[in-house]
């Protein structure tokens, strides 16, 4: 019967299918937009009051997940009043806590006795008049210091071990409201990372028995641990020795007769402290120098073969982190053959899946019926009707009116009956149906300016022109005609 080929085929961006008619004209038809008016939208928030997970499924239904037990607490025992801040805790919920030591004080009465005050609140008095000239001063390795007492012996007093104890103090702590690990590492530096949840741990590694506790950690799943200072000491021997036990245990005895009046204190610009002597000399030591050569340097790493997080902490212990939680996975359902990769899948672990959608088909079966075969292989037989879309028919708007009329099947016969010119041994004419071998139909007119409101079996449109536009005084419809 002369039919015009047309098509179905996806298009080349994945989310639409391309349909060409017998006119050749293609239409492009978005199935993005289809998907997208009838997925359902899940979503999944944070509730930071309750410390809540909550997540709403496809069914509307809200589930709370509490992850409140991933939030660390610090809690301060230390009641002295004369205190400096060491560290700060910052716990999950953004509470920050403030971790004090005791200040010892060492003043001069005015008699040539001087009397220390340490941590506990002990106080001790001696006599230290008539002092023998001594001198301290920063070792060359930048790591210690060197003592020299009154009879001219020298001690070096190593500042590592000391600065292992008083070292920079890293925070790793749980970003409620992002969802997010956040470590400070010893250069201050933030670092984040995505997790879903971290246990905080504190070891108690001083096995001291003279300590005081000055603070408590409380980690995310409620393990209380207490913080504590070792209480140094410093007594009178009664022979003008005096001897003190350090917070390692180690012993000092020092000769304090005839001792004159020395002193040491913190610098105004907090990164280093001054030394006094006997001649009123002062010696400035620069603290940072000896932490930066004495301080441990921790790392945090991923271990992309078994998906875990790699923590080094100061002590040098590892500390793994299991992830494999957080990888995604993706299964292929789709059990047809004749399919097309549309989009692949990696997961975590670098596993490739393929998103595979099936190649439907529509078959001509040669008696102007055709086959079509649905994703799910249903098939259905179309019987083919002849389709023709005509020129858009102009339509005179220059004033407004109603129950206006206009016969589609002249207008098809004005169109299609006498062509202006024919190919060689072509009819005269172009073979036309009458009216009541047709359907009518008008796909599209601009409804600012027309308002069709019905068709007769015979092709009579009737319309309104409810507004006259401004640059023209004509509009155009759309239409088709299908064969009955």
């Amino acid at each position: 019967t002369g039919e015009t080929l047309t098509s179905v085929a996806l298009n080349i961006n994945n989310t639409s299918f391309d349909y060409t008619d017998e006119d050749g004209v293609t239409t492009n038809i978005d199935i993005c937009t289809m998907v997208d008016n009838c997925e359902t939208v899940t979503s999944l928030t944070f509730n930071a009051l309750t410390n809540n997970l909550e997540y709403i499924d496809e069914n509307g239904t809200t589930n709370s997940v509490d992850i409140s037990g991933l939030i660390s607490t610090v809690s301060d025992d230390n009641a002295n009043v004369n205190v400096q801040t060491i560290a700060t805790h910052t716990s999950g919920d953004g509470t920050v806590t403030a971790i004090e030591e005791t200040i010892t004080a060492l003043a001069d009465n005015g008699d040539g006795t001087f009397t220390y005050t340490s941590e506990n609140g002990t106080a001790t008095t001696f006599d230290s008049a008539n002092e023998t000239l001594t001198s301290i001063s920063l070792n060359g390795d930048n790591a210690s210091f060197d003592y020299i007492d009154e009879d001219g012996i020298t001690t070096n007093i190593n500042l590592c071990t000391i600065v292992d104890n008083c070292e920079t103090v890293t925070s790793l702590t749980f970003d409620a409201i992002n969802n997010r690990l956040q470590y400070s590492d010893e250069f201050g530096t933030l670092n984040n990372i995505d997790l879903t949840g971290l246990i905080s741990t504190m070891v108690d590694n001083n096995a001291n028995v003279s300590v005081q506790t000055i603070a408590t950690h409380t980690s995310g799943d409620g393990t209380v641990t207490a913080i504590e200072e070792t209480i140094t000491a410093l007594a009178d021997n009664g022979d003008g020795t005096y001897t003190y036990t350090s917070e390692n245990g180690t012993t000092t005895t020092f000769d304090g007769a005839s001792e004159n009046v020395t002193s040491i204190s913190l610098n105004a610009d907090n990164a280093s402290f001054d030394y006094i002597d006997e001649d009123g000399i002062t010696t400035n030591i620069n603290l940072c120098t000896i932490v930066d050569n004495c301080e441990t340097v921790t790392s945090l790493t991923f271990d992309a073969i078994n998906n875990r997080l790699q923590y080094s902490d100061e002590f040098g212990t590892l500390n793994n982190i299991d992830l494999t939680g957080l990888i995604s996975t993706m299964v292929d359902n789709n059990a047809n053959v004749n399919v097309q990769t549309i989009a692949t899948h990696t997961s975590g672990d670098g596993t490739v899946t393929a998103i595979e959608e099936t190649v439907t088909t529509l078959v001509d079966n040669g008696d102007d019926t055709f086959t079509y075969t649905s994703e799910d292989g249903t098939i259905t037989t179309i019987d083919h009707k002849e389709i023709f879309y005509p020129p858009s028919v102009p339509i005179d708007v220059s004033a407004t009116g109603t129950g206006l009329t206009l016969d589609l099947h002249q207008e098809y016969i004005n169109q299609y009956g006498s062509p202006a010119v024919s190919s060689t041994g072509a009819p005269a004419a172009v073979p036309t149906y009458v009216e009541s071998d047709l359907y009518y139909y008008v796909l599209d007119y601009d409804t600012s300016i027309l308002n069709v409101t019905s068709i007769t079996a015979d092709g009579i449109m009737t319309y309104d022109i409810i507004a006259v536009p401004v640059a023209a005084s004509c509009t155009y419809i759309n239409v088709v005609f299908v064969e009955k």
